[in-house]
């Protein structure tokens, strides 16, 4: 039907059907149809903005409820029936409460409380909230039915402040209380002192979205497309935001500072934030190696632990990509020193010691001296007056696509058949959206024209899974009634935002679908090589992404098909595109025992050589001839790590090798049989078959760790 909104004194209007007539809702009558659509405000005050806001609606209460959780600011102190509770409606609102009611405008539930009473206090504009029981923080108040005078609905910032009050006389100017949207994200964001979303997108203002109102100043810097919204583009070379001295920005023995950023270049010593001498967030160069991208952070006062003034850094290169948006997150507990790249640890070091209190401005882009100009973009940054937990990290680093992989999982051969996947992988949780043959194609749009569903408009299924993180994992299963649907390795998937994070934030990303509808591998492939071209210089990666350059080695016969038999120094394949392996990762292939004497170790998995010092994963010691990890320098003397398994007690023919990589340790199989465990590799692969001295066939790597379980069948089902 045609709906009209309007602010009126007398209530939410409609019109009816054809436009003609106009009522109150009240005097709608019963068979006509409306839509309850919010009425939002346009606030003057540009530091409230839109996504940071609670909505408080006009209308049924079950509708509208709007949960806040207490959360406790200064002290352990219980809220008790002898207290009461008054939030202050912020000064930008300049608004009266609607006196006119028969009834409260504003109904609020307790969890943990019998439900309080609502009444007003028209002079300072609060809502006092009756406790009529003990309850502890952490309990929630459910608010719903603001109405304020002429105005249906009005946004009301999260960041809310309360007030504990005895009997209507402030307890303690210590006893205040934020209250936040009890939604996931702005829980998360219960101990933000200043959080810039950079989404104004014009003018010279970065607005703080917390209470705290660190509005910064740009110098320079320009409005780009961000991560989300807008952010803004540092130049590198005189660019920067600068947010006053503040109190809330002194961060001493507990703090968490997070940014998502892109880089330009790697450009020598580059500035994310500093507050100078209280902490910092750098990218640098190694001094005596031409190597960049490294990080830093600095936590209290000169000289920090590492000899370059900086009380952490992170040794691999290159370790924050250009061009690519990637989320960065440090933190302190009083303990520690962490730093997360993607939601996953990074490094780590003891630390104990306060940051240096100052009265020197906060930077964004720059150091406070004026020097370490970033290049690059910033968007949401936000800094927290306590060190964020693991999972807290995770959880702001939210989901992300990592794979969407074709598999012929009926076992039909080439083409798609009934029963064949496609396996789709997020980096995090989700919150297991339901999809299913009515939506997947609005939800999880494919590109040149091409569908999910089949000739019957059908689906054979769409099922979440929990192998690493809850609903990280969608496994949909094609139908092929009446013909086969139309979707191909190579097409691009787009997520419509149906699917949300863990902190029920959209999902907008797209995807190629990689893998093969004509080969059936287990989830979570991210480079596949058959080795089945038989002569050329190119050993093709199936899911389309890491073809290798091959140099020094020759074609001859495989396990299946054709195979490569590499020699000595300078045989190997390079993978031009370095295939990016995370937290858990897995490499398999087929090789050829004996190995050859190549007057060198025989290396199977190298790490970028770049990114001094760099691993190589899989190794056979030239002297032992054990199976293991080589670390270089950055894990100290013996660079070689040994499992313990002598490859020369192998029989001469055809074995299955396959090492996993998880938490901080490797495993090693032979055919199907764990033999040994290192620690863990940690760079990203460059180099396979370096000076191998063998036969290899089949080498597939994955983005976790299989099971035994999973390598033993895939030992005992060879291609």
């Amino acid at each position: 039907s045609d709906t009209t909104l309007a602010n009126s004194t007398g209530g939410i209007l409609f019109d009816d059907r054809n436009g003609s007539n106009t009522c109150n809702l009240s005097a709608c009558h019963s068979d006509w149809s409306y839509t309850r659509t919010p009425v939002v405000l346009s606030l003057t005050d540009p530091s409230i903005a839109s996504e940071s806001e609670q909505m408080f609606m006009v209308g049924d209460p079950a509708a509208a409820a709007s949960p806040l959780t207490i959360i406790e600011s200064t002290d352990t102190l219980t809220i008790t029936a002898a207290n009461d509770i008054r939030i202050k409606i912020p000064a930008a609102l300049d608004m009266t409460w609607d006196t006119g009611e028969s009834a409260p405008a504003m109904h609020v539930t307790g969890v943990g409380a019998v439900d309080p009473a609502v009444s007003y206090e028209d002079l300072d504009k609060t809502v006092v909230i009756d406790v009529s029981a003990d309850f502890d923080f952490g309990n929630k108040l459910t608010v719903s039915g603001l109405q304020f005078a002429g105005f249906n609905s009005v946004s009301v910032p999260a960041g809310l402040e309360l007030e504990v009050y005895n009997n209507g006389t402030t307890i303690s100017t210590d006893d205040k209380y934020k209250a936040i949207a009890s939604d996931p994200e702005g829980a998360s964001l219960a101990f933000a002192v200043a959080y810039w979303k950079f989404d104004e997108g014009v003018n010279s203002v970065v607005y703080d979205e917390t209470i705290n109102n660190n509005d910064g100043t740009i110098s320079g810097a320009v409005w780009t497309a961000g991560k989300t919204g807008s952010a803004l583009s540092f130049d590198g070379t005189g660019s920067y935001v600068e947010v006053p001295d503040s109190d809330s920005l002194d961060l001493t023995a507990s703090g968490s500072v997070e940014l998502w950023t892109k880089k330009n270049s790697e450009t020598d010593y580059m500035a994310y934030i500093s507050k100078d001498s209280a902490y910092q967030l750098i990218d640098f160069t190694w001094p005596y190696y031409a190597h960049y991208g490294k990080l830093a952070v600095k936590w209290g006062s000169e000289p920090g632990q590492d000899g370059f003034n900086y009380d952490l850094y992170v040794q691999q290169n290159n370790i924050i990509p250009i061009d690519i948006w990637t989320h960065i997150l440090f933190t302190y507990n009083g303990n520690y020193l962490r730093i997360y790249k993607n939601g996953l640890l990074l490094e780590e070091v003891p630390f104990v010691n306060d940051a240096a209190v100052n009265a020197n401005p906060l930077r964004i882009g720059s150091r406070g001296d004026g020097s370490y100009y970033f290049d690059g973009a910033i968007d949401e940054v936000i800094i927290y007056n306590k060190a964020l937990t693991a999972s807290e990290v995770r959880a702001r680093y939210g989901a992300h696509l990592s794979s969407a992989i074709a598999s012929d999982a009926s076992g039909s051969g080439v083409g798609i058949q009934a029963g064949d996947k496609v396996i789709i992988i997020f980096d995090g949780e989700t919150d297991g959206a339901v999809i299913d043959a009515a939506n997947i194609d609005t939800v999880l749009a494919l590109d040149n024209g091409h569908l999910w569903k089949d000739g019957a408009g059908a689906i054979g299924s769409a099922v979440w899974s929990t192998t690493t993180y809850t609903n990280d994992t969608l496994t949909v299963t094609l139908s092929a009634g009446v013909s086969a649907p139309a979707i191909a390795q190579g097409d691009i998937m787009t997520l419509d935002g149906t699917i949300k994070d863990s902190l029920e934030r959209i999902i907008t990303e797209s995807i190629d679908i990689t893998g093969n509808f004509g080969l059936d591998l287990p989830s979570g492939v991210i480079a596949y090589y058959k080795l089945d071209e038989g002569s050329g210089s190119v050993a093709n990666d199936e899911t389309g992404y890491h073809d290798g350059t091959i140099s020094g080695a020759t074609w001859t016969t495989g396990k299946s098909g054709t195979a490569l038999l590499f020699g000595g120094y300078g045989s190997y394949i390079f993978i031009t595109q370095n295939i990016v392996v995370g937290e858990n990762w897995t490499f398999e292939t087929w090789f050829e025992a004996p190995l050859a004497d190549v007057s060198n170790s025989h290396y199977l998995v190298v790490g970028n050589s770049d990114d001094w010092p760099y691993d190589s994963h899989v190794v056979v010691d030239q002297t032992s001839n054990h199976l293991g990890m080589r670390c270089y320098q950055h894990c100290g003397s013996p660079y070689f790590r040994d499992s313990g398994y002598d490859m020369s007690l192998l029989l001469p023919g055809w074995h299955h090798l396959a090492v996993t990589g998880y938490g901080s340790q490797q495993d090693y199989y032979i055919d199907g049989a764990y033999v040994g465990s290192t620690e863990k590799a940690n760079k990203d692969i460059e180099y396979i078959a370096s000076s191998w001295g063998s036969t290899i066939d089949e080498v597939v790597i994955y983005d976790r760790a299989l099971s035994a379980v999973e390598i033993l069948d895939r030992y005992n089902n060879p291609p």
